[in-house]
């Protein structure tokens, strides 16, 4: 079987546009996203109790990051 790589710099651009806009420039966590987590770990029963996702979501480097690539 063959592979198919593609060797056309024009469609290997567009392709990499399409994609990459498919991603966001910085990746932020959400609350629900962390928390969603959590609760799955809670029903394997890795954690016991409520557990608040903010005690896990600290973004203050990626934010700090973010500010200094605008710069």
């Amino acid at each position: 079987m063959e592979i198919y790589r593609q060797r056309d710099d024009a469609v290997i651009g567009k392709r990499y546009d399409a994609m990459i806009a498919l991603f966001p420039d910085y990746p932020y966590l959400t609350g629900n996203a962390v928390q969603s987590f959590l609760e799955i770990l809670r029903e394997e029963g890795k954690l016991k109790g409520p557990l608040d996702a903010g005690a896990f979501l600290d973004m203050s480097l990626l934010k700090e990051v973010e500010k200094e690539r605008r710069r």
